[in-house]
C-alpha cells in the first residue's frame, strides 16, 4: 500500500491527465462544430450567389423586353441595326454581371471552406497537444511517485528554518 503523500500524487496526476485529455477533446469538438458552421455558410453562399445571378439574368431579360417595346413603339425594326446591337449588349451585360456574382459567391464559399479546414486542423492539433501534455504529466507523476516524493519536508519546530538561529 502507498503512503498518503504518494497516493495523493497518484490521484493528482490522474486528475491532471484526465482534465488535460478532456480539454483537448472539448477543443476538438468545438473546432469540428465551427468547421461545420463554416461549411454550412459556404453552401448557403453558393446558393445565394446562384439566386442573385438568376435575378440579374431575369432583370436583364426584362430590360431587353422594355427596350424592344420602346424601340418598336417608336417605329424601329428591333431585329436589325442599332436596335439589335442594343438588345445584344443588354443581354451580354446582364450575363456578365450574373457570372461576376457567381464568381464572387464561389470565392466567398471557397474562403469559408478553407476556414472550415483550418478549424479542423486546429481541433486535431489541440487534441494531439492535450494528449502529449497528458502523457508528460503521467510520466512526470509516475517518476515522482516511484522515486519517492522529495517535495516540501515536514516542518520540525525544533530545527531552524534557513539561516535563522534559535
Amino acid at each position: 500500500m502507498c503512503d498518503p503523500v504518494t497516493m495523493m500524487m497518484i490521484v493528482g496526476t490522474t486528475m491532471t491527465v484526465g482534465s488535460t485529455l478532456a480539454q483537448g477533446s472539448a477543443a476538438n469538438k468545438q473546432a469540428k462544430f465551427a468547421a461545420k458552421q463554416a461549411q454550412a455558410q459556404a453552401d448557403a453562399e453558393q446558393v445565394a450567389a446562384s439566386q442573385r445571378a438568376e435575378k440579374i439574368r431575369r432583370l436583364g431579360r426584362q430590360q431587353q423586353g422594355e427596350a424592344r417595346a420602346a424601340l418598336a413603339g417608336s417605329g424601329v425594326d428591333v431585329g436589325q441595326g442599332s436596335a439589335l446591337v442594343i438588345d445584344k449588349q443588354i443581354g451580354l451585360d446582364s450575363q456578365s454581371d450574373a457570372m461576376t456574382e457567381l464568381l464572387t459567391g464561389t470565392q466567398r464559399a471557397t474562403s469559408l471552406n478553407d476556414q472550415a479546414g483550418a478549424f479542423k486542423i486546429a481541433g486535431k492539433n489541440a487534441k494531439r497537444s492535450a494528449q502529449m501534455s497528458a502523457l508528460g504529466s503521467a510520466i512526470s507523476g509516475g517518476a515522482k511517485a516511484s522515486s519517492g516524493w522529495q517535495g516540501t519536508p515536514t516542518w520540525d519546530p525544533t530545527k531552524p528554518i534557513g539561516n535563522a538561529e534559535w
